[in-house]
């Protein structure tokens, strides 16, 4: 459990509030993150108490959302990292004993290299593959949220996901013919 940092200042109402504000919207982003209700609010909770914890970090004037989305992408990535096999005892039906499994070192690599990836672009291009690769959300309707133009929200997609392919080739540690399924879709 985590405590507050008695070292800085409290949040102040106006941080709260637009936390508050903000929180109908990483639902559905940890709920995708998550694919499990459970985890998905275990997640959102998470989010905003590391939030309030690390309010000073953040920069006014910028967009809270998509630090509140790194924060919660980040503790996902921890999450995942720190999951534990299921034992017999925890199963009910036979049927989900695992007997053996695949190493997971090369997807939790191959997540930590993306995330990584994903923070060093610009904050333009970060926002833009948030709201539409990862949430899923329409061009119009990103469009609409950065109030920018559905064609920068394009190009911006664009030209995020190339240089994401570009690092990623670059930096990549496992070849993909160690992961399982087909490679997602940035």
């Amino acid at each position: 459990m985590s405590t507050i940092d008695e070292s800085h200042p409290r949040a102040d109402a106006q941080f709260k509030h637009q936390l508050v504000q903000t929180i109908p919207t990483l639902k559905p982003y940890s709920r995708r993150l998550a694919r499990n209700r459970q985890t998905a609010e275990d997640l959102v909770q998470d989010t905003v108490l590391r939030a309030l914890e690390k309010h000073y970090q953040w920069e006014r004037g910028t967009n809270l959302e998509a630090w509140l989305r790194t924060i919660m992408r980040n503790r996902f990535f921890e999450y995942a990292r720190k999951a534990q096999p299921l034992s017999i005892g925890d199963c009910c039906d036979e049927s989900f004993i695992v007997v053996s499994t695949e190493p997971k070192q090369p997807i939790c690599v191959e997540l930590a290299e993306t995330s990584h990836a994903i923070d060093q672009l610009s904050n333009d291009f970060r926002q833009v593959l948030e709201l539409v690769a990862i949430d899923g959300i329409s061009y119009e309707d990103a469009a609409k949220s950065l109030k920018l133009p559905v064609g920068t929200v394009r190009s911006r997609l664009s030209r995020a996901r190339s240089s994401l392919r570009q690092t990623l080739k670059t930096t990549r540690r496992y070849p993909r013919h160690h992961l399982q399924g087909q490679p997602p879709r940035v």
